[in-house]
């Protein structure tokens, strides 16, 4: 079956009601935020929940594809307030997440940093146009604003500056 929205999210199983809950973040141990199945995004314990699984966000309730849709404006929107500033622009995912909003806003040669459990990925705002087209021309990241891999690909170890996310 084709979905409509193909991007791949991170999500847990309530262990008592067997839901799906989207994961938005995963960096600590005890507890995950989420977005639960009404699209309320809540911070619970990562004990009511499976090990993590990946799914298609088009298989997500339709409530929860518009909150991490609205997350993700509001993640990019936050970030770029925050950081107006900083010589490197910085954020964290669970997986290499890239979000147009906040590379588009970046001089070509200004440095933009990914933290995610595969470690920590730096690029200039050049380097990913150049060696991230496919991500560049790919839906996701033109209609929705974002790109988040499934897995890390390879030629993006080149760009890893740490093993360690933390």
């Amino acid at each position: 079956m084709v979905h409509e929205h193909d991007d791949i999210v991170a999500c847990v199983r309530n262990l008592r009601s067997n839901r799906l809950f989207v994961v938005i973040d995963d960096s600590r141990h005890d507890r995950l935020r989420l977005i639960a199945p009404d699209g309320v995004i809540r911070d619970l314990a990562a004990e009511l929940f499976s090990d993590e699984e990946n799914h298609r966000l088009g298989e997500m309730l339709p409530e929860q594809r518009e909150a991490y849709y609205q997350w993700m404006d509001d993640e990019a929107a936050r970030l770029l307030a925050e950081q107006k500033s900083a010589s490197v622009i910085e954020y964290e995912y669970p997986r290499l997440t890239f979000i147009k909003q906040v590379i588009e806003s970046l001089a070509t040669d200004a440095v933009f940093r990914v933290r995610c459990r595969d470690g920590v990925f730096e690029f200039t705002r050049r380097e990913f146009e150049n060696d991230f087209q496919k991500v560049m021309h790919s839906k996701q990241y033109q209609k929705y604003g974002f790109y988040a891999y499934r897995t890390t690909p390879e030629r993006a170890h080149y760009y890893r500056i740490s093993s360690a996310a933390a």
